[in-house]
């Protein structure tokens, strides 16, 4: 029997640098050792590769932040170049690790007409303020909370790490069922 995913492209996006991220790492191995072809897309930064091909089979892609002073206009620019960049790649199917990339998840995946899965690696929205002032946490809740109301209901498959966070996802957006993959 064949590989279900010969010849089949899937590009995930995980906002952050991907140097180390055990649960991306896990799912795009056993992506690649389904007969995927898998190409993991992150945040660039200066003294590491734009390229890079891991040993264990997937393309690394990463994106500069570089933009605009402005920082609203400047996180309106990157989120552009990331959908570019995913649609570019002529995805057969996208991956959105976390809440913030599904914005430029969701545009990729309209732009190509391909279907998108969204891994929740926890709440996104029971993060908590840390460091950051009361207006740009107030703004950020705000923004991620009509970005997972329009984009999560979407999705071709939603999956997450716990049943706790499971549930909650079913709840919140209407969702039949939400796969655990725990790590």
């Amino acid at each position: 029997m064949a590989d279900p995913g010969a010849g089949r492209h899937v590009v995930m996006l995980v906002r952050n640098r991907y140097t180390h991220d055990t649960r991306v790492e896990k799912e795009a191995r056993t992506l690649v050792g389904a007969g995927y072809r898998v190409t993991v897309v992150a945040d660039g930064e200066a003294g590491l590769p734009e390229r890079e091909h891991r040993p264990d089979g997937e393309e690394v892609v990463r994106v500069s932040r570089r933009g605009p002073r402005l920082p609203g206009l400047r996180f309106v620019v990157h989120e552009l170049r990331l959908a570019r960049r995913l649609a570019g790649l002529r995805p057969d199917l996208l991956h959105a690790h976390d809440s913030n990339a599904l914005p430029a998840v969701a545009v990729a995946s309209r732009r190509r007409r391909v279907p998108f899965v969204y891994d929740a690696h926890d709440l996104w929205l029971g993060r908590p303020r840390r460091e950051r002032g009361r207006i740009s946490f107030a703004l950020n809740q705000a923004w991620y909370t009509v970005v997972e109301r329009l984009v999560v209901p979407r999705a071709a498959a939603v999956l997450t790490v716990s049943p706790p966070i499971a549930r909650h996802l079913e709840r919140r957006y209407g969702l039949a069922e939400v796969a655990l993959v725990p790590n």
